[in-house]
Order: C-alpha cells, then sequence, then structure tokens
C-alpha cells in the first residue's frame, strides 16, 4: 500500500507509481510539479509506520534506480545517483535525501524507488523545499551539528554518515586475531589505522552465515562503505573458509568498512590484522624478474647479432681494403725481391704455397724479405692486389721495408761500435820456394766490402 504527502506547490496524485521487481518506482516531473524558477534544494523524505521492516529509498534522474541481488553473480547490482543507505543500515523509519539546486534542470523526471525486502508495507513519500544551508533532523538529534554550508559534522566520537548517526568500532592489529559477530539482517561498521610502513594483510576465516564485506578510505565526503560506495568488496564463496587482502603500505590512513549479514543466521568470523613481508610476494618479483630478464635478452640478442655481423662486415671491409692498400707492380717486385733460379739457392725440395706446384731446378723464384719462396710469376700476381707474404702476412710494400731496414740499421748502431771485421779469404799463389802450387793463401778483406754482392778477391804474388 503507497501513501502520498505532498507539500507545498507539488500537486497530490502526481506521482506515477510502477512496480520494477523488487523496487517500486515513483515518477516524479519537475516540470509539471516544482515551482518556476525555484532557487532551493529539494529534499525528498521516506517514512514508514512498520519500523521492523527498513526501507531503502534511491533516487536517479531520467532512468529507474536498480538494487537487487543477483544469484548468478552471487553479489548485489546497483545503479542509484543518490540513496539513504544510512537510514536503511541503521533501520531507522524516515530517510531523507537533499537533491541540490544545481544539479536539477527543469525538465528533469525523477525516477524515486523504495527496496523493501517484504511486500506490503505502508510507507509515505513527502518533498519539499529547503534552504541550502538546511541539514537533515537527525543530524542535530544524534551526534552532530549543522554547519554554514549545510553539512553535519560529527561533534566526537567514532560516528559518521552524513547526519552523524552511524557508530564505528575500532580494531587494533593483532596476529592472534578478534572473533566478531553480526546479527542476521543488520550492518555493523568497523575501523581501523593503518600507520605501518610495511604491508598491512587483513585475513577473515572461520565463516558462519553469509557476512559481506566492504571496504572504503575515510574521507571528508561522510559516504559509508557499502555496495554503493566500496574501494573493495568482499565475500566467502563456495566451501571457502578463509579471505584476506594485502593492503598497501601508508601512514596514518583510516579504513573503514562494513559487514552486511545476510540471511537468518548471525554471521560470526575471525578477523586477523598483522603487518607482514610475504614471501609470496617475493615470488611475484622473482617471476617478474625472471620475465624481465628473458624480455630484455629476446631484445638484446638481435640486436648483439646485428651489431656483430655489422662488425665483422666492416673488419672484412677493412681487410680487404688492407690487401688492396700499397699494391706492387712486377717491377717493383723485381726491385726488392730480385728473380733467382731455384738450383742456385741450394734448398731442399720445396713446394710454392700459392699453386702448391714443387721448385723445379730451372724455376724461377723470388725470395721475399720474411725468406719465404714462390714462383716468380705467382707472386707477382698475388702482390698487385695483395701486398703481404701469403704466409705470414708480412707487408711487402716499399715503404715498409725501408721503414723496418731503417729501424734495424738504427738497433745495430745502438748496440755495436763501429769496427771493421776481417774476413778471411783464400787466393792461388804460386811459390816454388815455401807453398805448393794447390795451396791457398788466406786474405784480409773489411766488412764493409759484404755490403756488395760481389767479393773482391786480391791476389798477393
Amino acid at each position: 500500500m503507497l501513501e502520498f504527502l505532498v507539500l507545498f506547490t507539488l500537486a497530490a496524485g502526481q506521482c506515477v507509481i510502477t512496480q520494477r521487481e523488487s523496487i517500486e518506482i515513483c515518477l516524479l516531473d519537475l516540470s509539471k510539479q516544482r515551482a518556476p524558477n525555484s532557487s532551493g534544494n529539494l529534499v525528498i523524505q521516506l517514512s514508514s509506520k512498520d519500523i521492523s521492516v527498513p526501507l531503502l529509498l534511491l533516487i536517479n534522474k531520467n532512468w529507474d534506480p536498480l538494487f537487487r541481488f543477483n544469484a548468478t553473480v552471487d553479489n548485489y547490482q546497483v545503479n542509484a545517483s543518490y540513496s539513504d543507505f544510512e537510514a536503511w543500515s541503521q533501520n531507522l523509519p524516515n530517510s531523507y535525501i537533499k537533491l541540490p539546486n544545481s544539479s536539477l534542470n527543469s525538465n528533469d523526471i525523477l525516477h524515486i524507488g523504495i527496496y523493501s525486502e517484504v511486500m506490503g508495507v505502508t510507507y509515505t513519500i513527502s518533498w519539499t523545499q529547503s534552504q541550502s544551508n538546511e541539514c537533515t533532523p537527525q543530524c542535530v538529534a544524534s551526534n552532530g551539528r549543522c554547519t554554514n554550508s549545510g553539512s553535519c559534522e560529527c561533534d566526537s566520537g567514532p560516528y559518521s554518515g552524513y547526519d552523524c548517526g552511524v557508530p564505528f568500532t575500532g580494531l587494533m592489529a593483532n596476529d592472534t586475531g578478534e572473533d566478531l559477530e553480526v546479527m542476521a539482517g543488520s550492518w555493523a561498521f568497523f575501523y581501523f589505522n593503518l600507520s605501518y610502513t610495511k604491508d598491512f594483510t587483513l585475513k577473515i576465516s572461520n565463516p558462519s552465515g553469509d557476512p559481506r564485506f566492504y571496504f572504503k578510505l575515510f574521507t571528508e565526503d561522510q559516504y559509508l562503505p557499502s555496495m554503493f560506495y566500496a574501494w573493495l568488496q568482499m565475500w566467502f564463496g563456495d566451501d571457502e573458509t578463509a579471505i584476506s587482502y594485502d593492503f598497501p603500505n601508508g601512514e596514518n590512513l583510516l579504513w573503514t568498512f562494513s559487514v552486511l549479514c545476510r540471511g537468518s543466521i548471525p554471521c560470526k568470523f575471525t578477523l586477523k590484522e598483522s603487518t607482514y613481508s610475504d614471501s609470496s610476494k617475493n615470488y611475484i618479483w622473482l617471476v617478474v624478474a625472471i620475465v624481465v630478464t628473458v624480455c630484455l635478452v629476446c631484445f638484446l640478442i638481435p640486436i648483439a647479432i646485428r651489431t656483430l655481423i655489422r662488425y665483422r662486415s666492416i673488419r672484412m671491409a677493412q681487410i680487404i681494403a688492407d690487401r688492396r692498400a700499397n699494391p706492387l707492380t712486377p717491377e717493383e717486385m723485381e726491385k726488392l725481391f730480385p728473380e733467382k733460379e731455384w738450383s742456385t739457392l741450394g734448398k731442399e725440395k720445396e713446394s710454392c704455397a700459392i699453386c702448391l706446384e714443387d721448385f723445379e731446378a730451372e724455376a724461377r723464384v723470388r725470395m721475399l724479405s720474411c725468406e719465404h719462396f714462390f714462383h716468380t710469376k705467382c707472386i707477382d700476381e698475388w702482390a698487385q692486389t695483395n701486398a703481404k707474404c701469403p704466409l705470414c702476412k708480412k707487408n711487402l710494400s716499399q715503404e715498409n721495408l725501408e721503414a723496418q731496414e731503417s729501424e734495424r740499421v738504427d738497433q745495430a748502431e745502438n748496440l755495436l761500435e763501429p769496427q771493421i771485421v776481417p774476413r778471411i779469404a783464400f787466393a792461388s799463389s804460386i811459390d816454388n820456394d815455401e807453398h805448393d802450387t794447390n795451396q791457398e793463401t788466406p786474405i784480409i778483406e773489411p766488412l764493409q766490402k759484404e755490403q756488395s754482392d760481389k767479393t773482391e778477391i786480391i791476389d798477393i804474388n
């Protein structure tokens, strides 16, 4: 049964009643019911004569409010811009919602919903204009005082809500746990001060009944933690005996939470609060570190391969350029390394490292400064594109040889004093009186003569 109490400029009978599942909807067209150029706030009041059945007042603009328990997801579904959750949770006979004038347009249609778990409840809806600095009647009657801005400020004690009418119970962190109980079909409100530098764990275990938990940081908006305003919602699933949440560390953070005991039996549970160093978090960080490392390695390996390939390409280009630097012509090779016949060198059987053929006795060869032998034709063709020895890679260019020769001479001059080293040569002499016809006579020749390819023989008769 629905009764109306229409005040001031609103005409009776203009609120159209419809049924939406467990909610009765009253449609209020402000363009027809509200006085033109209204400047005050609009206050919607819900009153019930049966205080044993709590009623929930919900309001949306231009669409129906929603409030129901969805068994499929095992949670409440809500959609309301305004609600008097405080009066519903405290089972108060009267509910108030104040809509600021700045939030209303003249063509808005207010969808006012009344939720009750029991059908056939008698209640009255009324609406009126109010000044912006007016508080609800319960503010002064409970534990608050009305400020100049029209908000209810709680004087003292652990109270909260828009009219300071909801008591909160403080909890202290401990490792032993605290057994709590909430009556069936009722709400209970708690708070705890999080002032730890470490992470904080809240564990709820050993449940009976069907308790629902709603967490919210305490702020100046005075909204109570509920299915309408909750930062975190928790409940026990099937066969679940414990639930927990790891709160991030913080300093002087006041957390509030509420407990709704659904069903017909009281809800009992154990609440355990403690700081912790969760090893699972360490494992999580370890997994994160491993994943990041693997990703980094996978990212760097292609870069390293490309860098190595590029380096090898550059190095090969340098090697090729090195080989082709300062090529020697056959004329320059002849000047540096005169051609000789292999049989005149008195060497054992060897082969050319370029063509891999053995040196024949009449083969024309060149001996490089590193004392490696090659066919003249082979080494001349090689030197035109690569001025290095095929075996030891020694530079064969004219400039390099001159620098090496100059270095060798300087070292010899530093190590040795200038002197003449005699060399003994032999010459034939015919002396019938003292020597035989075939006897050789020793002759002394200075070192300076050694630089020439020809040996001067001094014949002394």
